[in-house]
């Protein structure tokens, strides 16, 4: 449903903003709902950085796990799917446009 994912993408971009910009209360945010000590937090994702894209090394990624499954026989699959025919680009796009450098 691409207004769905149109949604969720918008929360996402929002998410990763309210992230970027206040990263001291993000890292409380989260602490509190993993039960954790924020600063360990905050010490764990300070070199993080949030930001929703969809890049060509997202894509490589996924064709050189799949590489790597067929390789090692974990599944009966003998070609690496064409992950584009799986992933909605468009809903990214629609939003935030800059985030989409896959080549089609």
């Amino acid at each position: 449903n691409p207004d769905i994912a149109e949604m969720v993408v918008k929360s996402l971009v929002t998410a990763s903003e309210f992230i970027r910009v206040n990263q001291a209360e993000s890292s409380k945010i989260v602490a509190k709902y993993l039960k954790m000590d924020s600063s360990l937090l905050a010490d764990l994702t300070a070199t993080y950085n949030f930001r929703i894209s969809l890049d060509q090394a997202f894509l490589k990624t996924l064709e050189n796990q799949s590489k790597w499954a067929i390789n090692n026989k974990l599944t009966d699959q003998t070609r690496v799917p064409d992950y584009l025919d799986y992933i909605y680009i468009d809903a990214l796009t629609s939003v935030k446009p800059e985030g989409v450098t896959i080549i089609r």
